[in-house]
């Protein structure tokens, strides 16, 4: 009986398996090939990051942004609004100017003179928009004779 096998190789706990069925030497071969055609791509990746003409921007900058949207969004809701104070919506129009300056506050912006600006910009654009939502529904943009409160 010849064995067509020359070789076996000792994968594990002293089984020998045949070259021809597992070549240690192919698979290294073949994962060396897969991970240097990952690493190409990545260095290619890489190389598409530093080249980008805008510069990237932080996750901070990126929520200061954001804000600034739902900023916009709150005015248009605010210009629109009609009605009592007592009404959901008041309410729900006065809450989001609450949760933008709690979202503004906790964003820090040390030493970016720029975006600490703007961080400022926004604070006063919502508490004017506050403002402006009282005066909607109270002629001075304070509580009524009665009592009630805005």
């Amino acid at each position: 009986m010849s064995h067509a096998h020359t070789t076996s190789v000792d994968v594990s706990a002293g089984i020998k398996v045949p070259k021809e069925i597992y070549d240690p030497e192919e698979r290294k071969k073949t994962v060396f090939a897969k991970l240097e055609a990952e690493l190409k791509k990545i260095e290619e990746f890489a190389e598409e990051l530093l080249n980008e003409k805008r510069p990237r921007e932080d996750v901070t900058t990126l929520a200061l942004r954001i804000i600034q949207d739902m900023i916009n969004d709150l005015e248009k809701d605010v210009d629109e609004f009609e009605g009592p104070h007592f009404t959901k919506v008041y309410r729900t129009l006065q809450g989001h100017c609450t949760k933008l300056q709690t979202d503004l506050d906790a964003l820090d912006f040390s030493g970016r003179d720029t975006l600490r600006e703007e961080k400022k910009e926004a604070v006063l654009t919502i508490s004017d928009l506050a403002k402006k939502l009282a005066k909607k529904t109270h002629d001075t943009g304070k509580s009524c004779d009665d009592g009630c409160e805005i």
